[in-house]
């Protein structure tokens, strides 16, 4: 029963890994496995490192199962490692830190000298599994509680009430980007209400599936919260290091806990995939300088604007002084004037003429002084609401343009960073060792013991 909930859920795995476009095919059940010559044959579970690496088929491909305890700390490390046969029969060499090496998939021999593996070649992939006591990058830590107080998954067993399973992860890379699917199979009639903050179920007969998704180290080295001008919108955003799942529990009992954690996602990522990022990026820094030409322009209407005004201070003041100059002309005429009307003949005629020219004058210089005060005020509303414009755009500047140049900035910030991101990812491709110039997959599965009552 415990074998089939687990195909269950390693089906489910290798469903999300191919939904996440890191590929999933074959899933090996069990393999017959002697334990010596001419002894009985001994089942074992086999889960074969082809069944979660891309079509493409790296040269090698590793499983690595951790045996752990109910807290999630490593009793027992096994790899199961896949060499895809090159062609021909030459013999296939590896390198590998393993030890207690055993063939799983053929009767294929080999030999071990300083790290360095040579196995016969029969035209098949070799598949082996060996012991490793190196760390792992990945590090998960389960705690258990029973109403809302921390509880020993052994005293757990056996007893009722609301059961939280939380699960802290550890990045022990530095830094590489690993995926952990946490997977826990909630078995019979003994619980409900399964659930947590992004936690999905799916039912499976009387069992219950429940797992979750994280990215644990990401937001530390994404550190989205800490962006300029983005920081608020986009540190929202959140890949969590722990994953709390719960249930109400009767008579409690749990046969075991998967993680599952892989890395690559980000490898595949492209400076092409990218580029629309990078436009963007770019195009909102060149709004600040399209702004600042803006700005240039304003500037000189301004200085024009204030010429002109100079100059019509100075003509208007000339047209004052004519007009002032005119009465006074016209005041000292007015005599001439009276006398013209005294004077025989054509010169009292040419004298009334002339006052009148003088009093026309002086009327229409009068008239153009009055106009010229309104030309006056009008040139300093120009130049008035020009500044205010200068402002305005020196303004727009220093608030708007400014916050899409530094979130231009942002952007490329978090290129850069998704860029160092893909490029260990794709840097991260073996746990055991691997020959020089050969490709290579990981992933790991991390199982706790199972708590049941005595």
């Amino acid at each position: 029963m415990k074998r089939f909930k687990k195909q269950i859920a390693l089906l489910c795995v290798g469903s999300l890994l191919l939904l996440a476009s890191c590929g999933a095919s074959d899933y090996t059940g069990t393999a017959e496995v002697l334990t010596g010559e001419g002894g009985p044959a001994q089942e074992e579970e086999v889960y074969t490192a082809k069944a979660f690496v891309d079509p493409e088929q790296p040269d090698k491909a590793e499983i690595v199962y951790v045996s752990a305890d109910a807290f999630g700390a490593p009793q027992k490390t096994e790899v199961s490692v896949t060499l895809k046969n090159p062609g021909g029969l030459d013999p296939i060499t590896d390198q590998t830190r393993l030890t207690g090496i055993r063939n799983t998939g053929g009767n294929e021999d080999f030999s071990l000298t300083d790290g360095v593996l040579t196995w016969e070649n029969h035209g098949e992939d070799i598949t082996y599994k060996g012991v490793s006591d190196a760390p792992l990058p990945v590090s998960v830590k389960t705690t258990y509680y029973l109403d809302g107080n921390e509880i020993a998954p052994s005293e757990l067993a056996g007893k009722s009430g609301r059961v939280k399973l939380r699960f802290d992860y550890a990045n022990q890379t530095d830094y590489v980007p690993f995926v952990c699917v946490t997977l826990v199979m909630f078995g019979g009639d003994g619980f409900r209400n399964i659930g947590g903050d992004g936690v999905r179920t799916l039912r499976y007969g009387d069992s219950v599936l429940a797992f979750g998704l994280t990215v644990p180290g990401l937001d530390d080295h994404l550190a989205l919260s800490g962006l300029k001008t983005l920081g608020e919108q986009l540190g929202e955003i959140s890949f969590k290091d722990s994953l709390e799942i719960e249930a109400d529990a009767s008579a409690f009992s749990l046969d075991y806990t998967e993680t599952v954690a892989f890395n690559g996602l980000l490898s595949e990522l492209t400076d092409g995939d990218l580029s629309e990022l990078t436009e963007t990026a770019e195009e909102l820094g060149g709004a600040t300088g399209a702004s600042d030409k803006l700005k240039e322009g304003i500037d000189g209407l301004v200085k024009g604007l204030t010429g002109f005004q100079e100059g019509l201070n100075a003509y208007t003041e000339g047209v004052d002084q004519c007009a002032e100059g005119a009465r006074q002309i016209k005041s000292g005429m007015e005599t001439l004037g009276n006398l013209g009307a005294l004077l025989p003949g054509t010169l009292g005629e040419k004298v009334s003429g002339l006052y009148e020219a003088i009093s026309g004058l002086s009327q229409g210089l009068d008239r153009l002084s009055a106009n010229s005060q309104g030309l006056r005020d009008g040139a300093r509303s120009i130049l008035s609401g020009s500044g205010a414009l200068s402002e305005g755009v020196a303004a727009l500047n220093a608030e708007a343009l400014v916050k899409m140049a530094q979130a231009g900035a942002d952007v490329q910030t978090l290129v850069g960073k998704i860029k160092t991101l893909r490029d260990a990812d794709g840097g991260y491709r073996n746990f055991s060792g691997i020959a020089p110039g050969k490709t290579g997959s990981v992933l790991f599965m991390i199982e706790t013991a199972e708590i049941k009552a005595p």
